[in-house]
């Protein structure tokens, strides 16, 4: 279990990172998490994303990975 410091969405339309309206505190918690319909509108392109584990990038202590990549 890793500290989380920073979570960014990354838009499915045009790749822009954003800071994510979801925090955990924590690896754990984002892996045992069920996320579904959880979207926000880019701030670039005006498009709904997705706020999944799929298109998150987690930043901890040791280094950053993708969401999905959590287990």
């Amino acid at each position: 279990m890793a500290k989380i410091k920073d979570i960014k969405i990354v838009c499915t339309h045009c790749g822009t990172k954003i800071p994510s309206p979801i925090f955990f505190g924590d690896t754990q918690s984002l892996a045992t998490s069920t996320m579904t319909g959880n979207t926000m509108t880019c701030p670039t392109c005006g498009r709904p994303t997705g706020c999944n584990k799929e298109n998150m990038l987690v930043v901890t202590e040791e280094g950053t990975i993708k969401g999905s990549e959590i287990h």
